[in-house]
């Protein structure tokens, strides 16, 4: 499993420091030829985060390079127009995709490298390519469409990463190369919970298992595929990338996913979601969670204090009485207050 987590609240739209050392500022130090090819505006040059990158490309246009070519700028204008069109006629095609394969068909042999691939598939508002739905609707049907669409989009990205490792492999040495997958978030299609007046669907303001338990994949050459069933977090991934390429990992970050097969207790995982306004509740939305151990605590501390407790199983989470586990709860809710503080005058003591 893998449970996204984070110490501090972030944003879209909020910049990263300058100060801020970044993994690819670290490879390249280290010798790296480092890329970063996104299908969207954010994350990116926007936020700052494209430091430590020798070339970025964001939607098919050239963001920053060394040396700007004429070969960059008309790729920049074709790849706005296709990624324009590719989005309006929901075309089976991405150009993201192909910047990606194009870099490795360009790179010197004998260069370590880094590439960070970002797709911002399934996310709303879902309009997979018409085949990939085409191929999801020839299965089950699901009484929900919004089900279908994500599915699609689903089959749509894993398409787009399949052509990418066929690229590592044609250019690259793939028995020595790492690949590390994972997805920011999930999505609840079409939950209820209290205080809402309809299904929501999206990833913004809930923090069960639909939307923080996500895939996390990690290629290893010196590692057995498996699974492990250990609760892990991406916040290791920084750490993981560092330790792989042979660089020192600073003391502040989690520390790196374990692969080989151990024994030791899993770490808790945090995850927290805070927005100034919702178009779902009056005000600001502020929910912290905690899974350790098979329990996950959940507190909503705006618009209005709620502790709920879910006890994790074969079948997924599912709810429990907090106060048939005081004990728990309280130690529980005591490392949330540790990690996230709050406010006494928001929040019930229990």
């Amino acid at each position: 499993e893998a449970i996204a987590q984070g110490r501090a609240s972030f944003s879209n739209l909020q910049k990263a420091g300058d100060g801020l050392p970044t993994v690819a500022e670290r490879l390249r130090e280290a010798g790296y030829l480092t890329a970063a090819i996104l299908d969207g505006a954010l994350p990116g040059t926007f936020a700052n985060l494209d430091q430590g990158f020798d070339l970025v490309v964001q939607r098919g246009v050239v963001a920053r390079t060394p040396l700007f070519t004429l070969s960059d700028a008309l790729h920049s204008l074709w790849g706005a127009a296709r990624s324009w069109a590719d989005e309006k006629l929901r075309r089976d095609a991405s150009v993201t995709t192909e910047a990606a394969t194009r870099w490795l068909s360009q790179l010197p042999a004998g260069r370590p490298l880094f590439l960070h691939v970002y797709w911002p598939h399934p996310h709303r508002p879902y309009s997979p390519p018409r085949r990939y739905l085409e191929l999801v609707l020839a299965g089950p049907a699901h009484s929900d469409e919004a089900v279908h669409l994500y599915d699609a989009e689903i089959r749509f990205t894993d398409a787009q990463v399949e052509r990418v490792l066929r690229s590592i492999a044609r250019h690259r040495e793939p028995d020595t190369s790492w690949i590390l997958f994972a997805a920011d978030h999930g999505e609840e299609l079409g939950r209820t919970a209290f205080g809402l007046g309809e299904p929501y669907y999206g990833h913004s303001i809930f923090l069960y298992d639909a939307s923080v338990h996500v895939p996390l994949i990690v290629r290893a050459p010196t590692v057995t595929p498996r699974r492990d069933p250990s609760l892990v977090s991406l916040a290791s991934a920084a750490a993981t990338i560092l330790r792989a390429a042979g660089v020192s990992v600073p003391a502040e970050l989690e520390p790196p996913l374990r692969l080989e097969p151990h024994a030791a207790p899993a770490l808790p995982a945090y995850a927290s979601v805070r927005k100034a306004e919702s178009a779902h509740y009056e005000g600001p939305v502020e929910r912290v969670s905690l899974r350790m151990e098979g329990w996950r605590l959940v507190e909503t501390r705006k618009p209005f204090h709620q502790l709920e407790l879910l006890q994790q199983g074969a079948e997924g989470e599912r709810p429990a009485e907090p106060s048939e586990h005081p004990e728990l709860v309280r130690d529980l809710l005591a490392r949330l207050h540790a990690r996230y503080a709050a406010d006494a005058d928001d929040v019930e003591k229990l």
